[in-house]
């Protein structure tokens, strides 16, 4: 069993795997303003995610590792410069016409490993619109929220959610001191110091002389770009302060994704088994 990174392969490799009966992941980010920290976190935990699960199916099936779709639908971020947003229906195309690709090419279970939480809206037509035209297409999307605890806004997603993700979400607030896990916070910066801490370095020293950010994490519903901007104004775009993310959040943040990871690498063996009968 192997673990590709599909832009390294051949087509004839492809093919071999396919016949194999290989699992894609595709991972889907954004590209988009996270206060003082960098504009591609979404993607860094997206593709960290998958390089995770990958791992963890490595002696148990062959794996395809698309790669990263570092823009989303991010029109909620448009006032702050630098934050590219397909939009939900251009997203939501695009996603659609990759798992349309990965079916024509043999792939018939696929994995959605989304960094993002705006572009579940899209992701869940795409898939229903992918299933509609390809049969026998099987699609795993319940990786987005191991990062995410109780918030209400994800009561619009029951099924994405995987099992201890409330429990574990609300052990790293607890740490963070923050209501729960929301956007550009400590949560966030926790995720990034374990995938790329030396970027969560640089923006915390950016802010070693600011005054602390209030907690904005229960905000919610907030959709209009310029509402956005003015609301979260203290946080600098953010809902919370990065610098709440201790080593101690980090070592939690880095337990979530592992259990997310192994959930989730089960959950694909079992409909793969399931899918072979």
């Amino acid at each position: 069993m192997s673990v590709f990174d599909l832009q390294e392969m051949s087509h004839d490799q492809f093919a071999e795997a396919e016949k194999e009966g290989a699992v894609a992941l595709v991972a889907v980010g954004a590209t988009e303003q996270h206060g003082y920290m960098p504009m591609g976190l979404d993607a860094f935990t997206a593709k960290f995610m998958q390089d995770l699960i990958g791992m963890a199916m490595e002696q148990r099936l062959d794996v395809i590792k698309a790669p990263v779709m570092p823009f989303g639908a991010s029109e909620h971020h448009t006032c702050y410069p630098g934050t590219i947003s397909l939009g939900g229906s251009l997203f939501a195309q695009v996603l659609n016409q990759i798992l349309r690709e990965l079916y024509r090419s043999g792939i018939r279970l696929v994995a959605i490993i989304n960094g993002h939480g705006g572009n579940e809206g899209a992701i869940a037509w795409a898939m229903k619109d992918a299933k509609s035209f390809c049969p026998g297409l099987i699609i795993h999307n319940k990786t987005l929220h191991y990062l995410v605890g109780p918030g209400d806004w994800m009561k619009e997603y029951p099924n994405t959610e995987l099992p201890d993700s409330n429990r574990l979400s609300g052990e790293l607030s607890a740490i963070t001191g923050e209501h729960e896990l929301s956007h550009a916070d400590a949560g966030e910066a926790s995720l990034l110091g374990v995938c790329k801490p030396s970027q969560l370095t640089i923006a915390q020293r950016r802010m070693a002389d600011l005054p602390p950010i209030p907690d904005m994490t229960q905000v919610s519903g907030i959709r209009h770009p310029q509402q956005w901007f003015e609301k979260m104004r203290a946080g600098n775009g953010g809902k919370g302060d990065p610098r709440r993310a201790t080593e101690e959040a980090i070592r939690k943040a880095t337990e979530m994704m592992r259990m997310a990871a192994k959930q989730t690498a089960d959950d694909l063996v079992k409909m793969w088994e399931e899918m072979r009968r």
